[in-house]
């Protein structure tokens, strides 16, 4: 007995409105505060004040 043809299932068209993501959080680890003495890197060192004397 030959076996009948698959039965076509329709698959529906992705909706382009879908965002799996809707709120995506692009920095996860924000710094609002950055302070040398934690350890961060520093761009420019500073000219004067307590952090120049303790560099010096």
């Amino acid at each position: 007995m030959p076996i009948p043809p698959p039965i076509p299932i329709p698959i529906p068209d992705p909706d382009p409105d879908f965002d799996p993501d809707p709120d995506p959080d692009p920095d996860p680890d924000p710094d609002p505060d950055p302070d040398p003495a934690r350890g961060k890197p520093v761009t420019e060192p500073p000219t004067s004040g307590r952090d120049a004397c303790a560099r010096a």
